[in-house]
């Protein structure tokens, strides 16, 4: 009897031994939370002149902490829908990548010196007090009130190491500091004076667009990560600390998700957290954001990705009324007309045929696939900038329309219309002409053969051919082609829109091509000669003059105007979440443009 006693006590003991051994391993595994920093840490970072010689220079360590900080009230939530383009690199290569973008795009935790705003068309200060664009040089004032998250003041200093690490890793900004940049003088340690190659033309807006697409980087962060690599694949980027100046600085990361926090912001300000879940698949992160499981789906997907393309319509249908787009600028897309690749569009008139066959006073159409109406003057940029321009200028070279139009342009030309409503040349109806395109979007093919059919209608024959983004890329490049589809870029800055332009007549050497109507002298005039200043005023007049050169040479058919789409979020979630923080530009709208 007493062994048995004595056996089921040391069984007893055996038990509770087991399970408090069971409830200490549970506890040593489960996600813990982090402490909610102080008011003191968020408002007032301490200051530092010095960096500490006992600070370790690598202190994120991916899997310090695990979970997410605070309540779901507390955190934006947000999914990227592409692995791939989530970087804490602000050298990194590619653009638009999330949270860091080397480009500016998403400005959460680097900011950029200036932005350009093309709706207002002026440059607007970020991390810059103020500049001065001369022909010699750009001065810069910096803002002296600016702090990184760790409590260092913003200098010249920092912008200098991230202008030469550019120029070591010779990124794209690398070069073209290489190439304009004589000498840079930190006069102060919140001003800089750069000074431009004076064989070099419009030296000083290339390196102002530049550094108005550039991150700036903290030197006494990156500095000896740079000096240790010898190439941008060697720069151990995942090892140094996150320590910006924009509104959100990093505060967690581990496998699944990085967290960020409110930098310098009232206690009682909401959300408090940025939570950033890291999807493998990008139909996982389209799942949570129809399901309300994350606030924010950053779902813009690169030219080409058809399967993310997809996905995105898909979730953004009006099968999906509870989710909203969220767009951050305009584009304007057309077709471009390469007036030397054959002989009848070296013709001026002929170009200018191919131009009012689009045009809705001639056809009666509109184009359906786009969401924002044009007018046929809309041949620069984005209708929200052409509408600052002269427009009675604009019109009085377009002229008149009425169907006659087409007939006289035919005639003028030197080609005639056949019985059957054929143009001809010689009296042979002419060879078809081949309109290239890039085949991830349904909306540009639907434009492009909509446009090939209103031709086909007054007798002129127009295959489409659909190219891979390379493929139309280069094209376009090198001026391998008839008619192509052209698209601004998102908050297109004016050296990019000369850039653009200038693309139709040029070949791949930059030489300007010598066709049968086109006025070179003219050409160079107008996309070499920059404005003398960065006002307003200055920019609107050099945009009138290429406006109405462009007119006058019919190089380019508008088809329509569309948003950039760069979100999609949930209506029930956050409402109020701070979105502009993570945008350099202003979010246009929540509201998906009505269908017609």
């Amino acid at each position: 009897m007493r062994g048995c006693q004595r056996h089921k006590t040391s069984r007893r003991l055996s038990i509770a031994t087991a399970c408090v051994f069971l409830i200490a391993l549970l506890f040593a595994c489960s996600p813990q939370m982090p402490p909610v920093p102080s008011e003191s840490e968020l408002v007032n970072p301490t200051m530092v002149t010095e960096p500490s010689a006992t600070a370790p220079l690598f202190s994120n360590d991916p899997f310090h902490m695990r979970g997410l900080p605070g309540d779901r009230k507390d955190r934006l939530m947000v999914g990227v829908n592409d692995p791939d383009r989530l970087n804490l690199n602000p050298f990194a290569l590619g653009t638009q990548l999330f949270p860091i973008d080397p480009s500016g795009f998403y400005q959460p935790v680097f900011q950029t010196l200036f932005v350009f705003e093309p709706t207002q068309l002026v440059y607007r200060s970020v991390l810059a007090e103020s500049f001065e664009l001369s022909d010699r040089s750009l001065k810069i004032a910096l803002r002296e009130d600016v702090l990184w998250h760790d409590g260092y003041s913003l200098t010249a200093q920092d912008v200098l190491f991230t202008m030469d690490a550019h120029r070591k890793f010779n990124t794209d900004k690398g070069r073209v500091f290489a190439r304009y940049v004589t000498e840079i003088v930190a006069e102060s340690d919140h001003s800089l004076d750069i000074s431009f190659r004076e064989s070099e033309k419009n030296a000083g807006w290339y390196i102002l667009d530049t550094l108005s697409h550039m991150v700036i980087a903290a030197r006494h962060i990156w500095e000896d990560a740079v000096a240790g690599a010898s190439d941008m694949d060697s720069l151990l980027d995942r090892s140094t600390r996150v320590v910006g100046t924009g509104p959100w600085k990093f505060y967690q990361e581990d496998a699944a998700s990085i967290s960020f926090i409110r930098h310098s912001v009232e206690s009682d300000a909401k959300p408090l957290y940025l939570t950033i879940l890291k999807y493998a698949q990008a139909p996982f992160a389209f799942y949570a954001i129809e399901n309300s499981e994350i606030d924010l789906l950053i779902a813009e997907y690169s030219a080409g990705d058809v399967n993310a393309a997809e996905e995105y319509r898909k979730a953004e249908s009006q099968q999906n009324p509870d989710l909203l787009c969220i767009h951050s600028g305009q584009t304007l897309g057309g077709l471009a007309i390469n007036y030397g690749s054959r002989q009848e569009l070296g013709r001026r008139s002929f170009r200018h045929l191919l131009v009012a066959i689009a045009d809705p006073d001639i056809t009666g159409e509109l184009w359906s696939d786009y969401p924002i109406e044009i007018t046929r003057r809309d041949v620069l940029t984005i209708p929200s900038v052409m509408e600052k321009l002269d427009r009675n200028a604009l019109e009085s070279i377009l002229g008149e329309v009425s169907g006659h139009v087409l007939d006289a342009l035919i005639e003028e030309a030197g080609l005639t219309r056949q019985s059957g409503g054929q143009i001809c040349m010689d009296g042979v109806p002419i060879e078809p002409l081949t309109l290239i395109y890039p085949e991830y979007s349904n909306r540009i093919a639907s434009a492009c053969s909509q446009y090939a059919k209103m031709a086909e209608e007054q007798g002129l024959t127009i295959h489409t051919r659909p190219l891979t983004v390379d493929r139309w890329r280069n094209a376009l490049t090198s001026g391998d082609y008839e008619l192509a589809y052209m698209e601004s870029s998102v908050n297109e800055t004016f050296v990019e829109t000369i850039e653009r332009i200038a693309a139709i007549p040029s070949r791949k050497d930059g030489e300007l091509v010598t066709g049968k109507e086109f006025d070179v002298i003219r050409a160079r005039d107008v996309l070499e000669a920059f404005p003398d200043g960065h006002s307003r005023s200055y920019i609107v007049a050099r945009y009138q003059a290429l406006a109405e050169w462009l007119l006058r040479e019919w190089l380019f058919i508008p088809l329509g105007a569309g948003y950039k789409e760069v979100a999609l979020e949930s209506r029930f979630v956050h409402t109020d979440a701070p979105l502009n923080t993570l945008y350099a530009f202003p979010v246009l709208t929540r509201e998906r443009p009505p269908s017609k």
